[in-house]
């Protein structure tokens, strides 16, 4: 099919939106099943479906890191341990 490849990274981007705050939502409305999303699944001879239950996956797991609150301990594995003064 001529448009496979730019219907597999039309959705590879929206896959990728869902990280960014700005897009999240507009990539979730996307994922959830859209008729955008079963036209270029069609042309990516993909199951919309899959690509659905996937994407909820993803976006919960990024929801709950989002959410997770940050641990000082977790900071000291990034910037070492802090300078006694």
């Amino acid at each position: 099919m001529p448009y496979q490849r730019v219907a597999l990274r039309v959705i590879t981007q929206a896959f990728r939106d869902l990280e960014r705050p700005r897009e999240a939502a507009a990539a979730r409305a996307f994922l959830a099943g859209s008729p955008m999303l079963r036209h270029w699944c069609a042309l990516a001879d993909l199951d919309a479906a899959s690509i659905s239950a996937t994407a909820q996956v993803v976006a919960a797991r990024h929801e709950s890191q989002r959410r997770r609150p940050v641990r000082a301990g977790a900071l000291h594995t990034v910037f070492g341990e802090p300078e006694r003064c």
